[in-house]
């Protein structure tokens, strides 16, 4: 999954902008229409009290590469 993230962020230049617009913001891959077991691993779902439930391994990554890009250390 990583390396089609890498992927995405050479494809498409301006989401490299994009993510690293978010700051230091957490990112989430809300599953919350689609709570089954593969979409809780990926991502995560909103519950009524406003908690997220999931390993949102997705939305990690994605953070992950955002401090990549920040330090230089994104591979090309």
């Amino acid at each position: 999954m990583r390396m089609v993230l890498l992927m995405k962020l050479h494809h498409h230049p301006d989401l490299k902008k994009a993510l690293l617009d978010t700051g230091d913001e957490e990112i989430v891959e809300d599953v919350t229409s689609r709570p089954n077991e593969s979409g809780l691993y990926w991502g995560a779902a909103k519950q009524p009290d406003g908690t997220w439930v999931g390993t949102n391994m997705l939305g990690k990554m994605w953070m992950d590469l955002r401090a990549a890009l920040r330090s230089g250390k994104v591979p090309t």
